[in-house]
């Protein structure tokens, strides 16, 4: 996380004028004091996102990258049990995979996804 405030946030707080203001989710690693104390440092508010708040405030995390990551982590499980299947796994079949899983989540979900957590 300290990472991705010296290596992203940093320099875009520093490219744009206003106020930044980070909203980071109740994770243990993302709320330590060090890591709030960074954000503030470079001139940002900083609020903690409430815990359970997830399926109500982030429909991206609902409704694209949650089945994007099952269907993913699905066609991984199935070549690693398969019998005959080469156990290292190329860029070629990866990408194949990320397609696959990302062209699998309907725009009818997104859509329901956004209804459901009242933005659309």
């Amino acid at each position: 996380m300290l990472k991705w405030v010296n290596l992203v946030l940093k320099p875009y707080v520093a490219q744009n004028t206003g106020i930044s203001h980070v909203l980071i989710d109740d994770y243990s690693s993302h709320k330590v004091s060090s890591v709030v104390k960074a954000i503030r440092s470079i001139g940002c508010l900083v609020s903690v996102l409430p815990g359970g708040s997830t399926s109500k405030i982030q429909p991206m995390d609902v409704g694209v990258n949650k089945p994007f990551k099952d269907r993913l982590k699905t066609s991984w499980v199935f070549h690693m049990t398969s019998e005959n299947a080469e156990k290292e796994i190329s860029r070629q079949m990866l990408s194949h995979w990320i397609a696959e899983s990302f062209n699998g989540i309907s725009e009818e979900s997104i859509k329901t996804t956004f209804q459901k957590c009242g933005f659309y």
